[in-house]
């Protein structure tokens, strides 16, 4: 391909990446300050994928260059269909203010503070593990009332070892 196309279509890629920016900030169009346009530049022309595009279009017959520029106009709406249909795949969110100790902490500690009701009043079994523990008795009374929910929770896998 000419040098002349290659840097047509390179432009029109340039330009469709911004607009693929605008589909995944929910469809808006991105239109950013003018430093962070110069940041997400930059960026874009040190990608690999960009380096890969280029390397292709260099490589591509002169014939060939209607059809890459119709694949590029489409880019925006393939990757917002894309989006679409995988978003049913991704993990729920969770939701509410991460846990102050571990499941399998705050699991100990309710079985401790099972075992201590027998032999103390409420009040006192709950101060005396969270002592234990560490934790506030405020923070081991709510435990307490969401031990069902905690005991049924299953573990949650770490996103890193999904790899």
């Amino acid at each position: 391909m000419k040098q002349e196309m290659v840097r047509q279509v390179m432009s029109k890629a340039d330009a469709m990446w911004l607009r693929m920016i605008g589909v995944l900030t929910e469809g808006k169009e991105f239109k950013p300050r003018d430093k962070m346009r110069g940041t997400v530049a930059r960026t874009w022309k040190r990608s690999p994928i960009r380096k890969r595009l280029e390397e292709v279009c260099r490589q591509l017959p002169d014939t060939q260059v209607e059809e890459l520029n119709t694949r590029l106009d489409t880019l925006p709406r393939v990757v917002r269909k894309m989006l679409s249909e995988n978003l049913p795949n991704l993990p729920a969110n969770r939701g509410g203010r991460p846990p102050a100790f571990p499941i399998d902490i705050r699991r100990h500690a309710i079985e401790d503070l099972a075992h201590e009701l027998p032999r103390r009043d409420f009040s006192e079994a709950v101060e005396t593990v969270a002592r234990r523990y560490g934790m506030s008795p405020d923070y081991l009374r709510k435990v307490w009332k969401n031990r069902r929910h905690l005991n049924e929770s299953k573990p949650v896998i770490p996103l890193q070892n999904l790899g």
